[in-house]
């Protein structure tokens, strides 16, 4: 896919893609959680037109003996937007006991 339009999204704004009379492809290249410590939780979500689509968690762990094991996932997503469809994308982050998301996400949106 050779990107048209490359848009830069702060979690938690739903970004609103107008309809277009030709098919798109959009793509969405890294979500990413980080969770450095034993107890850290961290997840990062991707709502595509309201829904839950996918998704990067990362857990640590603590061992028997007390060592910890920070976790790390990353993820990435895309799909087709119709002709004459207008579609909105978000992310959503969350994280817990010092586990973090990347701040924003990209998006990519080409002609398919």
């Amino acid at each position: 896919m050779q990107a048209a339009e490359t848009h830069y999204l702060d979690n938690g704004y739903t970004f609103h893609i107008p309809a277009v009379s030709y098919r798109r492809r959009v793509c969405v290249p890294l979500l990413m959680a980080i969770a450095p410590g034993g107890k850290s939780k961290a997840k990062h979500m991707l709502v595509f037109n309201g829904s839950w689509v996918t998704e990067a968690k990362a857990e640590g762990a603590i061992f028997l003996d007390g060592g910890s094991m920070p976790a790390t996932a990353c993820n990435s997503w895309n799909t087709y937007i119709e002709p004459n469809q207008s579609v909105s994308i978000q992310a959503v982050g969350e994280g817990s006991n010092g586990g973090y998301v990347l701040p924003s996400i990209t998006v990519l949106i080409g002609q398919d």
